[in-house]
């Protein structure tokens, strides 16, 4: 299932109704943001954490906060708001190209729900332009994408 939103200017986006009940997302819950490739975030609820991300996470966190005082870069909680908005960290949205550094307007974000455990955000530039890539691969008989 694809969606489209928008991401407003304070870095948050709504989570839509068909996501929410596909994931069982309720206000107040935490939600985990893990920065995949570059290109796109994954979205996890706590519960549906995998083991290997829930592991690093822990590991990772305690590191930091005995020696740094500062959360792990490449994982982020974040609380599900009263309306269903989550807050995107700025640096999350410089890595999977939703923002850039030169500019910050107003972008569409497309949200993929990936099976029950979790869903991905997208720049909507960025995954038009793999989706095109891949189509021109398939055209050319290319067997690497």
């Amino acid at each position: 299932m694809e969606y489209f939103v928008s991401l407003s200017e304070t870095g948050r986006i709504v989570i839509l109704k068909g996501i929410r009940d596909n994931l069982n997302i309720k206000k107040g819950d935490f939600l985990l943001i893990q920065k995949k490739e570059p290109g796109f975030l994954a979205v996890y609820t706590e519960d549906k954490i995998p083991d290997k991300i829930k592991n690093e996470f822990d590991m990772i966190e305690r590191i930091f906060k005995e020696r740094f005082r500062v959360r792990t870069p490449s994982l982020n909680y974040k609380r599900v708001e009263n309306n269903y908005r989550i807050f995107i960290p700025r640096s999350c949205r410089i890595f999977s190209s939703i923002e850039n550094f030169r500019y910050s307007k107003k972008k569409k974000v497309l949200l993929i729900l990936r099976s029950q455990e979790y869903f991905e955000i997208w720049s909507k530039e960025y995954y038009n332009l793999l989706f095109k890539k891949v189509l021109d691969g398939m055209k050319k008989g290319e067997k690497k994408y």
